[in-house]
Order: C-alpha cells, then sequence, then structure tokens
C-alpha cells in the first residue's frame, strides 16, 4: 500500500480553508453585533467587506487549483495568505459597532487595493515572461488590476464625500464590480466550464 502524502497545494488549500472559515465566522460574528444599528449605509458596508472576503478567497483557491503545474509554490506563500488574513481580520474589526469608522476602512482598503495592484502587476510580468504566450491568462490580469483601479478611484471620492448616499452609491457599485471580477476571473480561466 503507498504512503498517502500531503502535498503544498493540498496544504495551501487546507490553511486557506482554515483562516476562511474563521474569518467567514467573526464576519457572521460582526454582522449578528450589528444588525441592531442597521442602516443603509453600514449595510452597504458589510456588503462589500463580504464581496472583498468572497474576492480573496476566490483568487487564492482559483490559484492553487488553476496553476498547480506553473506555481512552484515557496514558504512565502503561505506568509502571503496569513498577510491577506490579517488584513481581512483587521477589516473586519473596523465593522465594530461602537466605534464604525467607514473613513479607516476607506483608508485601508485604498491602501490595501494598492497592495492588490501591485500583487497583479508582479503576477502579469510574470506571465509575460514565461515562454507561453497565454493572451487569457494576462487578460485576467489585466482585469484583476483594471477593477481595483476603478474601485479605489470610488473610494477615494466617498472618501471626501460628505454624503452618506454617495458613500452607499460607492460601496454598492464596488461590491458589483467586485462580483463581476470573480465571475469574469472564474470564466476566463474555464472554472466555470
Amino acid at each position: 500500500m503507498d504512503d498517502p502524502k500531503i502535498g503544498y497545494k493540498e496544504l495551501y488549500l487546507i490553511v486557506i480553508s482554515i483562516i476562511h472559515g474563521s474569518l467567514f465566522f467573526i464576519f457572521l460574528d460582526k454582522l449578528n453585533e450589528g444588525y441592531k444599528d442597521f442602516n443603509f449605509l453600514n449595510i452597504s458596508f458589510y456588503i462589500f467587506i463580504f464581496c472583498v472576503f468572497l474576492r480573496i478567497f476566490q483568487t487564492q483557491v482559483l490559484a492553487a487549483i488553476r496553476y498547480e503545474n506553473k506555481w512552484k509554490l515557496k514558504i512565502f506563500d503561505f506568509v502571503v495568505i496569513f498577510v491577506i488574513g490579517a488584513f481581512e481580520y483587521f477589516l473586519m474589526q473596523l465593522l465594530d459597532n461602537s466605534n464604525f469608522n467607514k473613513e479607516k476602512i476607506y483608508v485601508y482598503f485604498i491602501c490595501f487595493g494598492i497592495v492588490g495592484i501591485i500583487g497583479y502587476v508582479f503576477t502579469y510580468l510574470s506571465i509575460k515572461k514565461s515562454n507561453e504566450d497565454n493572451i487569457k491568462e494576462k487578460n485576467i490580469q489585466l482585469i484583476n488590476i483594471l477593477a481595483l483601479i476603478i474601485i479605489i478611484s470610488i473610494f477615494l471620492v466617498a472618501f471626501f464625500s460628505e454624503s452618506n448616499i454617495s458613500k452607499i452609491l460607492a460601496n454598492i457599485f464596488c461590491s458589483i464590480i467586485f462580483v463581476f471580477n470573480i465571475y469574469s476571473s472564474l470564466k476566463m480561466s474555464n472554472a466555470l466550464n
């Protein structure tokens, strides 16, 4: 009988599952705490943060599955998922009802969005540098970059806006962009076929 071994991909997926499972229940706790003070603005933040959670989870899982043969997993990749998990955790902590600071959420996400753009640019450049001419993979990364640039731009406007309506619209519109980004990434990578 063969000795079953867990590969890096399986370990990576297990770690992602544990981190995101824990984060999901933290999000549900925050949602449970926050329902007493629900208004359209707070709801729009909860929707946006849930979309961020889904987008990050989808990106990490799809990368592990889709690029299994091309990706040389390193210890640094595990560090990255913990850093990203910490970002998501702290973003969710900003949903604290007693001190719901909307501007901090915008600043926090804008900074993380810039880091995300840098990550997607490096991924794009590594795809471009490889000998394979994979237009579809390049386009996925370009769409990811464009989505984050649009979201950051919208959040910059919302950050400086005094109107709650503009903040609600910004959050909902950015959530829709993330949903579209998730769908297009899955569709273009043939994960939906």
